[in-house]
């Protein structure tokens, strides 16, 4: 193209450069660029202007300085068939676990932590077994699973047994939301 600009180009081509200074067109363009961009500024201003005025109004402090405070996750809505079925298997896993529950708070009220978190455990895992079948099935194969040598082993099971223990944390969470949500449907269980 930089030949046939100057006129030595061997085939005939339609190259037509473009003209070095703007158009009119164009350099009305740039004032209405111009113009929107003052307008996007303006806005911006008005904006933070708003959200300093009602972070004062509302007693809260807003500077660059401090971090922002997140707002509070809303609670998850858990349905009446899942609060239902949340009692139900809940009830059911308290009662075949209250011997162990039993024994670990006599076992946590001793001086021996040994004894008491062992006692714990063992309620995790009776919890799990009705609560969380896919972590509680994950511990057992691993307890059952050689490979790797003894270190990796035992990585693999604190591994599955955390899981398992932060399911059946997360399962006790749902159930106290399922009760404030729907107390009539634990009043009978």
């Amino acid at each position: 193209m930089p030949l046939s600009r100057r006129g030595f180009s061997s085939q005939e081509s339609k190259f037509e450069p473009l003209p070095l200074f703007p158009t009119r067109e164009l350099k009305d363009q740039v004032g209405e660029s111009e113009e929107t961009w003052q307008n996007i500024q303006a806005a911006a201003e008005a904006t933070q202007k708003e959200l300093q005025l009602g972070a004062i109004n509302s007693n809260a402090t807003v500077s660059a300085e401090s971090p922002t405070v997140p707002e509070p996750v809303p609670e998850p809505q858990i349905s009446d068939r899942e609060a239902i079925a949340l009692a139900r298997a809940f009830a059911a896993t308290l009662k075949e676990c209250a011997p162990i529950q039993k024994e670990m708070v006599l076992s946590c009220n001793k001086a021996d932590d040994g004894e008491c978190a062992q006692a714990s455990l063992a309620l995790t895992m009776c919890m799990g077994k009705n609560l969380c079948k896919v972590q509680h099935e994950a511990v057992g194969s691993c307890v059952n699973d050689a490979a790797g040598g003894e270190e990796i082993q035992n990585a693999k099971i604190d591994a599955a047994l955390e899981n398992l223990a932060m399911c059946v944390g997360m399962t006790h969470e749902r159930v106290d939301i399922a009760q404030r949500q729907h107390p009539d449907v634990f009043a009978d269980n």
